[in-house]
């Protein structure tokens, strides 16, 4: 119980700050207006920094394997989550293809970002924050190309394009020093720069988060919603951590990506797939049913699942 206690006590700030969002949103003080320019800060500006200052120099990542097995394993980590909501889907709305797709993509895609990074820092160390940056590569790919493919149903021209982006090509700037043996030479203030700037990358990524529950909550149907609950529960909550833990304890895995398996193990559906379900014409109420419901619940089931995780390593 003081395990459990402990872990709740380091998940409860980053919940608060979700809320503090949608309490902002509610209250009409963050405006949906301000949310494009927001976003354009937190993913063009505040996370390439936060990406660069994580990656570069980071002993995890100068040696071995840890950058090419992290986003492999990212792709599994997904495909798992896909493969284990499909029977579900069929089963849950038989016939009815856009809501089978909509709870495929949303119960594969966790919260792989915003959630997992302040928890991997709080509970591995902040180094061990840009193996899980690597591990992410993997998550995005798979969401922009197999994830919009089973999404839309119409294949997945452009998705590739949305991977030049800058998070990514500053990952790629920063392994490409480490690789190159240049991470010493970069100038002290380039990293105070990227430090600070990167410092507002999560609270601002989350603070948005809880704007986006806030606007889609309403799109919720209560019909539909008990049988996307019970899948989202069992799949995104139950099998799924259990099956990243039995890749964790079973695989010859470096330790640092076995942590990262941890972390990923116990978040709930990932927000930012509200966006992409709209975007791409999918059910906004099965979407918004996973994401609201695995956010609540992970909030007790978190802790659980990282002690557990803790134990498994």
């Amino acid at each position: 119980m003081g395990t459990y206690l402990t872990t709740l006590g380091a998940v409860l700030p980053v919940f608060l700050i979700v809320a503090l969002g949608f309490s902002l949103r509610k209250g009409g003080w963050f405006t949906a207006e301000a949310d494009r320019t927001v976003l354009q800060l937190v993913l063009k500006v505040f996370y390439p920094c936060f990406i660069f200052r994580n990656i570069l120099g980071n002993e995890a990542l100068l040696g071995g394997t840890n950058f090419v097995v992290a986003p492999l394993m990212g792709v599994v980590a997904v495909g798992i989550g896909f493969l284990l909501a499909w029977p579900l889907a069929l089963l849950f709305f038989p016939g009815q293809r856009t809501r089978q797709r909509t709870l495929i993509f949303c119960l594969g895609i966790f919260n792989f970002g915003y959630l997992a990074i302040p928890l991997m820092d709080r509970f591995f160390g902040e180094g061990n924050v840009g193996v899980l940056l690597v591990f992410n590569v993997g998550v995005e790919l798979t969401m922009w190309t197999v994830g919009i493919f089973i999404l839309s149903g119409t294949g997945m021209k452009g998705a590739w394009k949305k991977l030049l982006n800058p998070p990514v090509i500053a990952m790629a700037l920063a392994m490409s020093i480490n690789l190159l043996g240049w991470a010493e030479a970069v100038p002290e203030f380039v990293q105070t720069f990227t430090r600070m700037v990167g410092a507002c990358a999560i609270p601002m990524g989350l603070l948005v988060s809880g704007c986006m529950v806030a606007d889609f909550h309403r799109s919720m149907r209560v019909r539909e919603g008990l049988r996307t609950l019970t899948a989202a529960l069992l799949v995104r909550l139950g099998l799924a951590p259990l099956a990243f833990l039995g890749l964790a304890l079973f695989l010859p895995l470096s330790l640092e990506i076995k942590q990262v398996l941890v972390i990923q193990a116990a978040m709930p559906a990932g927000i930012f797939p509200l966006v992409i379900t709209r975007i791409y014409q999918g059910d906004t109420s099965i979407a918004v049913t996973v994401v609201i419901g695995t956010t609540f619940f992970s909030l007790f089931l978190i802790p659980l699942w990282i002690s557990i995780g803790m134990g498994v390593l």
